[in-house]
């Protein structure tokens, strides 16, 4: 009798899932349709043959009863799991391989820089943010902090509020407040919503007024202003400007001083030349507490390779030639090096990306100098052509005896504190040996944007804003295979579901027996 039980079981249980299969299987590369119909019948005669209804005469309702109860608790406790999974946000887990959907950590020291309540109002019409993807940006950030609330505001419905906090947009705004006392700052965000942006919204609030830049300007170098100029710097000038920085153009002329309000002066590959006075008011700033960023080359003015060397930073008189592969996968020389390597600092921490220069020359820290230290550098293949003639005029090239050897340097980082009589006062200098890399046509290409602003807010004293920054987070996913959905669906499906079925009811039927 306990037999004829087993056969039933095991072929209405087969029977089903073979259904099943029919039914949701897309393929059946498996034939786990036949196999389930030839066991599922096999099943069925073996339980007509073995006594057929009368086993299960005496349990049935039993059965029918406990499986009802069973399969209710089953769900209660599912439910019960996805819906505390859900209120519990701060337990989460993000399998992605860039963390798309994991705050970055310039979001999450921003976020921890706040010492006052912050109130986010989101004006959007009928007051719902449609873009799913921000809306669990937002949500993160709130579960980050006690400090900041979010409030959805429908402009239809509240039109008065447009009025207090001067919303010109009806609808697509994200309002921040920030309760200092005795008086809140406030900053507006429409237009394009994403992390990065909320980002450059929190510095705005909890550092206040922009820090100033000074640009060199006036010696040839890429304009900041409006430009249709593939070669200006428009876009690097709206990106300082996302870090609360405020660039604009320094015009030194004769006798004239830095100012001093200013946190950083840009010096970005002037062609013409500086005047001596220039060149002694930049000496000054810069060995007497002032910062200084240098986007220059070896074509850049001689005045500026001359100051360079006194504060013990070496500029080449050279382009960086790297070995790349070409089509068919021969090697080739490439005057655009690829740069993976970035020794240990400040700048480049959790920089593990790439950027990429075009006709870069090398930046090498002068003998005994002990303040100064590489923070970039390319690969052992690359070398700092020397002969620039044969270079640009035959478009030839070929490492010699006077050309610098890889791994070769491209940018270096130096700290140091002047003593003066009114106390010390550091002074920070970064050069990086292209000027190209930053300008509106290559800017955005790989990871340039990051690391010129990791190095500005570094020479402005800024380390929270120095990390690695998620302008474009991006999607890293990977599409599964047939065989690959195959496997997965013949396994979640049909498989392990039918192997927990038949394991309960075997259970059952043994305690059945017993009785």
């Amino acid at each position: 009798m306990r037999h004829g039980k087993f056969f039933g079981v095991v072929g209405v249980v087969s029977l089903l899932f073979a259904q099943v299969i029919y039914f949701t299987a897309t393929g059946d590369p498996y034939r786990l349709f036949p196999i389930h119909l030839v066991i599922g019948s096999i099943g069925i005669l073996g339980f007509l043959f073995s006594g057929g209804l009368q086993s299960f005469r005496s349990s049935g309702a039993q059965f029918g009863l406990s499986a009802g109860v069973y399969t209710l608790l089953f769900l209660a406790v599912v439910t019960g799991v996805n819906f505390g999974a859900a209120r519990l946000q701060s337990i989460r887990y993000d399998a992605t391989e860039e963390k798309i959907h994991t705050l970055a950590p310039e979001t999450i020291e921003s976020i921890a820089a706040l010492k006052y309540p912050l109130k986010i109002r989101g004006f959007f019409l009928n007051g719902e943010l449609k873009d799913q993807k921000t809306r669990e940006l937002l949500q993160q950030i709130v579960d980050r902090s006690p400090l900041i609330s979010l409030e959805m505001v429908d402009p239809e419905r509240q039109p008065l509020l447009l009025d207090q906090y001067g919303i010109s947009e009806k609808g697509g705004t994200l309002h921040f407040t920030y309760e200092l006392q005795p008086k809140p700052r406030v900053v507006k965000l429409s237009g394009v919503i994403d992390e990065q942006e909320i980002v450059n919204a929190l510095k705005k609030v909890t550092r206040g007024e922009g820090r100033k830049v000074g640009y060199l300007f006036g010696h040839g170098e890429p304009p900041i202003a409006k430009s249709s100029d593939p070669a200006s710097y428009i876009f690097f000038r709206e990106a300082v400007e996302g870090e609360n920085l405020a660039l604009g153009d320094l015009v030194l002329g004769k006798g004239a001083a830095i100012p001093s309000d200013y946190a950083a002066v840009v010096v970005a590959s002037p062609k013409r030349p500086l005047l001596p006075e220039e060149i002694s008011s930049l000496r000054s700033y810069g060995m007497n507490g002032g910062s200084l960023l240098f986007f220059v080359e070896g074509k850049s003015s001689p005045e500026v390779r001359s100051l360079l060397q006194d504060f013990g930073i070496l500029l080449g008189e050279d382009v960086i030639l790297d070995q790349e592969k070409t089509v068919m996968g021969a090697q080739g020389i490439g005057v655009q090096p690829l740069i993976t390597d970035f020794p240990a600092h400040p700048i480049t921490d959790r920089f593990e990306q790439s950027i990429l220069l075009t006709t870069a020359s090398s930046v090498r820290v002068a003998p005994g100098e002990e303040h100064a230290q590489v923070i970039a550098r390319t690969g052992p293949g690359a070398w700092g052509e020397t002969n620039l003639e044969l270079l640009f005029g035959a478009a030839q090239a070929a490492l010699d005896a006077a050309d610098l050897r890889g791994p070769v340097s491209i940018a270096v980082a130096k700290e140091s504190v002047s003593k003066e009589s009114e106390g010390q006062k550091r002074s920070r200098i970064v050069v990086i040996g292209d000027s190209d890399f930053i300008n509106n046509q290559s800017i955005n290409q790989m990871f340039n944007r990051d690391f010129a602003l990791n190095a500005l807010n570094w020479v402005v004293g800024e380390e929270r804003g120095v990390t690695m920054r998620s302008r474009t987070l991006r999607n890293a996913k990977r599409g599964l295979t047939v065989a690959e959905f195959d496997r997965i669906f013949a396994l979640t499906v049909i498989l392990l579901p039918e192997l927990l079925l038949l394991l309960g009811l075997y259970r059952w039927l043994r305690r059945d027996g017993a009785e």
